[in-house]
């Protein structure tokens, strides 16, 4: 899953996927770490607003997603 996830966030599956990631960190599964670190990257090449917008409501949806390591790389802050 990792290895695509880039792929999937900039394309229509987005805010599935921001679903899934948001899911995996509330119920701490350790499994979807490389899968939510490497989202940042895809969701920042996301050319659909209504993509983009579902995708952030989903993370914004999570405490544990939003305060997650992976999400304050620096470059993709979503708080």
């Amino acid at each position: 899953m990792a290895v695509q996830t880039s792929e999937v966030a900039a394309g229509p599956y987005a805010p599935l996927l921001a679903e899934a990631v948001a899911d995996a960190y509330d119920r701490d599964d350790t499994d979807w770490e490389d899968a939510g670190a490497q989202f940042p990257d895809g969701l920042a090449a996301q050319s659909s607003v209504l993509h983009l917008t579902a995708s952030l409501e989903a993370l914004l949806g999570s405490a544990v997603a939003i305060n997650h390591p992976a999400w304050s790389s620096g470059t993709f802050v979503l708080v």
